[in-house]
């Protein structure tokens, strides 16, 4: 676990420092909405897909949505611990090495978080607790980087592995709020959604880490660095490719016509051909629209699979 050295503190108030940081580490306008869809996702998804299907109650949703921002939150603080050191050689202008807030303070917000969640989570179905442990013991392992940072560091498909359980962890939970409170079963659907959920991450995670020749940063690792612009651009193609796959797979479990998953297959096609193009030929410019492309079929694909089939299912039953 990281320790903070003493820095010369931001000396505005509390709220006007955990402001500035939110809005450099933690967006909430742009990650908060693909936080929020993707829970809507998850919730909607396994109430469609329990053995009863039917909407999910408006607490489910509430408790859902409270829990999953807060779980991406407290993976954030995780990841402030674990690249303190390296964040304060390599970019000391970020919010915690600049001083603009301290990692005690952060913790405060965390604590308060796993209040917030345990609450919640009890008072909607008390053993949804056993699966919210998981991704709190995710976000324990990745904040002590899994208690061997060297290892890691000379194994980068390792890491990304470890790192990419933490999505299918969340959406287990989400889901599976949209199936335990009213049937006290999980749907066999689930395996193919949580499979939705890694391959969304690893796209994501790889999109995030291409950068164009000569743009690598001393000190931040990328996947283009470490492998080269053609096989990180290809393994993001493959990991968009996977997000098709199994967003079809989960679209077919709800049921609804397949012609309602088209948009999100085209762009999927558009992020596949996205980053192709950078593998080909990685300018600046293929590199800066990877990243949008891949969250956008992302967030599509997500959409397609949970929220848009209950919006068809109540609107639309005659069509399906």
């Amino acid at each position: 676990m990281a320790e903070q050295k003493p820095v010369a503190l931001d000396p505005r108030s509390l709220s006007a420092r955990l402001w500035t940081y939110q809005a450099a580490r933690f967006p909430v306008a742009s990650q908060g909405a693909l936080i929020v869809l993707f829970a809507l996702a998850c919730v909607c998804f396994g109430a469609l897909t329990r053995a009863a299907p039917g909407a999910p109650p408006t607490p489910t949703l509430f408790v859902v949505l409270v829990v999953v921002f807060l779980l991406f939150f407290q993976l954030r603080v995780a990841d402030e611990h674990r690249d303190y050191d390296e964040d304060l050689a390599a970019r000391p202008e970020l919010p915690v090495p600049s001083g603009v807030i301290t990692l005690p303070e952060l913790d405060i917000f965390f604590t308060g978080a796993l209040a917030i969640q345990v609450v919640l989570t009890a008072a909607l179905h008390p053993p949804l607790l056993a699966l919210l442990v998981l991704p709190w013991l995710w976000i324990f392992l990745v904040r002590n980087d899994f208690f061997d940072r060297a290892l890691l560091k000379r194994r980068p498909l390792l890491s990304l592995a470890l790192h990419l359980v933490f999505f299918p962890l969340v959406a287990l939970y989400a889901a599976a709020a949209g199936q335990l409170p009213e049937t006290g079963l999980l749907s066999p659907a689930l395996p193919v959604f949580l499979g939705l959920s890694a391959a969304a991450a690893m796209a994501m995670e790889f999109a995030r880490k291409c950068r164009a020749k000569g743009d690598e940063r001393e000190g931040v690792v990328t996947y283009s660095g470490l492998w080269g612009t053609v096989r990180a651009g290809m393994a993001t193609a493959s990991a968009v490719a996977a997000i098709v796959v199994f967003g079809a797979l989960s679209f077919v479990a709800t049921g609804v016509a397949g012609w309602w998953y088209l948009p999100a297959t085209l762009a999927g096609f558009g992020a596949f051909l996205g980053a192709a193009g950078y593998a080909d030929k990685p300018t600046p410019a293929r590199a800066n629209a990877l990243l949008g492309w891949v969250a956008g079929a992302t967030a599509l694909t997500y959409f397609s699979v949970g929220v848009l089939p209950y919006l068809v299912r109540e609107f639309f039953s005659a069509a399906v």
